[in-house]
């Protein structure tokens, strides 16, 4: 999830923007801060709607544009629909620069294709971003695309894994829990080719969508009923391969159940607060501070370990940062629904710190418990212009938590919003609403997926 204060220094019809776009280079450095996208007939939409309601806003399905059944790799003998994408435990990326939600997951035991999806603004239509890979097996139950691990990722449960970078104009995904293994991204290890290592994360160039096109390199789309020598790779992705890059560097070691939270700190840098796993087979997790470099030289990115497990439940998560208050808030359990790290005093030693359950906290747990609700299932985001976080578990009811200032572990205060109106989406969660809840910048709403069928888009827009 993702916070970004509006900036007008440049739009992304700028020259740079445009000469890449047209030439088919790639921009090493950022671009300046551009004014997130806002125009088109979202805009008009969200100008009618009351203040605290919801209005459903695809004008087509998600199945309409799922990679037809003979494109799609196998799972096993099977052959899933991309439904998966959003059932199992997924995130999507608000692309603030073209106006976009974007769509991969999948993984573990329920989908192995890694294609792309967008639901657009501008038209308020799902289309596809690309073709899936062919997948190969590696061994010890490993499938990665059939081009390897540097042309694409491998399909996973995204969780709140998903960021969009809008000074690099880039998609990022820290993965979760890959198809098969339920584990990281990983690739054999260079040292012994009968072992594996871990890898990612993963960009996407969303300037490279194609709905025809593969998303890794020529020829590694699937052929399985017939050769479709027509399709070629939009060569959409690159491995940060951080393990490698910044091996020497503070690491997560496992993104299942994990969470992110951007932060917008300057023109000139895109950064990410990660919350992970210390350990591969621990649910202790760590924050972690990730700051992109230069775009072509991975090695260039930081990663340094900015707060430490204390006591949070394990169970999944969905995390955000109030950049006021300084602090990453991420859910826990009904019991204990909040912990956060102050970012004041980010370090090694940083613990975790419980937010009181007392006054309106207490009455959001009890509230929980009366709608036989899971915190685990909701999703929360930050809204910039009310400095609050926004708590949305599924149905009409949206929840708001404010930091105190100065920022401790009492003193915080949750609010009810009932839905204005009486069209709401569903009270269904699946595995978890999760990343599929964000906080879109310049139309200042809210927008939640639901139905992996349909991927319906449901817009809230937050009373002021």
């Amino acid at each position: 999830m993702r916070i970004r204060p509006r900036r007008r220094l440049c739009r992304r019809t700028c020259l740079s923007h445009l000469l890449a776009a047209i030439s088919g280079l790639t921009l090493a450095a950022p671009a300046a801060a551009q004014v997130p996208y806002a125009e088109g007939p979202l805009l008009d939409i969200v100008r009618s709607m009351p203040a605290g309601s919801w209005q459903r806003v695809n004008s087509n399905s998600f199945s309409d544009v799922w990679t037809p059944s003979s494109l799609r790799p196998l799972n096993k003998s099977g052959n899933p629909t991309p439904s998966k994408i959003i059932a199992a435990w997924s995130s999507f990326a608000w692309d603030s620069n073209r106006g976009d939600l974007i769509l991969y997951g999948g993984g573990h035991a329920n989908y192995s294709g890694n294609d792309v999806y967008r639901w657009r603004s501008r038209t308020l239509r799902w289309e596809r971003v690309a073709l899936p890979s062919e997948i190969k097996y590696l061994g010890s139950n490993v499938y990665t695309a059939v081009d390897g691990v540097n042309a694409a990722p491998t399909s996973a449960h995204t969780y709140d894994n998903a960021v969009f970078l809008p000074l690099f104009d880039r998609y990022l995904n820290f993965g979760g829990a890959i198809y098969n293994t339920g584990g990281a991204y990983v690739r054999r290890s260079e040292s012994d080719s009968t072992k594996f290592r871990r890898t990612g994360p993963y960009f996407a160039d969303l300037s490279r969508a194609h709905s025809a096109k593969v998303g890794g390199t020529t020829g590694s789309h699937v052929k399985r009923v017939a050769s479709y020598p027509d399709i070629v790779g939009a060569r959409l992705w690159q491995n940060r391969d951080i393990p490698k890059n910044l091996s020497g560097q503070s690491q997560p070691r496992s993104h299942v159940s994990g969470c992110t939270a951007y932060s917008y700190e300057s023109d000139t840098k895109d950064v990410v607060y990660v919350a992970a796993r210390r350990s591969s087979g621990g649910t202790a997790m760590d924050l972690f501070r990730y700051e992109v470099g230069d775009l072509t030289r991975p090695g260039t990115d930081r990663i340094t370990k900015v707060g430490i497990y204390w006591s949070s439940p394990s169970a999944q998560t969905t995390c955000a940062l109030d950049p006021v208050a300084r602090a990453v808030v991420k859910t826990g359990s009904n019991t204990s629904p909040f912990f956060f790290w102050n970012l004041a005093t980010a370090g090694t030693n940083n613990r975790e710190q419980r937010v009181s359950v007392t006054g309106s906290v207490a009455s959001f747990t009890s509230w929980l418990e009366s709608v036989g609700r899971q915190i685990r299932h909701c999703a929360m985001d930050h809204d910039p212009n009310g400095r609050r976080f926004m708590i949305w578990c599924g149905g009409g009811t949206v929840w708001s938590l404010k930091a105190p200032s100065p920022l401790s572990t009492t003193g915080w205060q949750m609010t009810r919003h009932r839905p204005a109106t009486s069209s709401v989406p569903s009270g269904l969660v699946g595995t978890g609403l999760l990343g599929r809840w964000e906080y879109i910048p310049g139309f200042d709403v809210f927008i939640g997926l639901q139905d992996s069928r349909n991927g319906h888009i449901w817009v809230y827009k937050p009373p002021r």
